[in-house]
């Protein structure tokens, strides 16, 4: 399976939201000096754990959901 493929199958599995989600995580922490890449986020569950803590605090509220939507 592709590189390409494996996305398209997160996509599928996740959600375009939670994708879109990580995307912008990803540019908020590089704001802050802190480089990580997607793979991280998908494979490694700590750091799975930081963006769904961001997630909650962070995402949503800026996206009009309460703490516990997704």
């Amino acid at each position: 399976m592709s590189i390409l493929q494996e996305y398209e199958e997160h996509s599928k599995y996740l959600g375009q939201e939670t994708i879109d989600a990580i995307s912008e995580y990803i540019s908020f922490l590089e704001t802050k000096g802190i480089i990580i890449l997607y793979s991280d986020i998908i494979y490694k569950k700590e750091e799975w754990q930081k963006f769904a803590n961001w997630r909650k605090k962070v995402y949503n509220i800026k996206h009009g959901k309460g703490s516990k939507g997704d």
